[in-house]
């Protein structure tokens, strides 16, 4: 078994088991795993690694709601727009309507 960075257990395959395996071997050069420095590294990254997925997950959270919002907001615009394209052809009938009756009513009193 294997703990992940919030220190959940995570069960490991045989493949990962091996990869674990070589990962454990020593390093070339006469550095090991367990050296004081790497241990001060590693405290380091248990104090900082739980921060940042915390900090990830408000923005994941805050990005979200943005985007909720936003969706909601432009679902909103969409529909004023396709309500002003309805009512400017319904406008642009009307004028187009009364320009032909008015072409209509000068051609009959020319004929007169």
């Amino acid at each position: 078994m294997k703990r992940g960075y919030a220190g959940e257990i995570i069960p490991l395959m045989p493949a990962m088991l091996a990869r674990a395996a070589v990962d454990q071997a020593p390093l070339p050069e006469g550095n090991t795993l367990g050296s004081a420095k790497d241990s001060v590294q590693l405290k380091e990254l248990m104090v900082v690694v739980p921060k940042l997925v915390t900090k990830i997950n408000s923005l994941e959270n805050k990005l979200k709601d943005t985007k909720q919002t936003l969706g909601n907001d432009v679902l909103k615009l969409v529909k004023k727009v396709k309500t002003l394209e309805i009512a400017l052809k319904r406008k642009s009938k009307k004028v187009l309507i009364s320009e032909s009756e008015g072409e209509e009513s000068e051609d009959q009193g020319r004929k007169f």
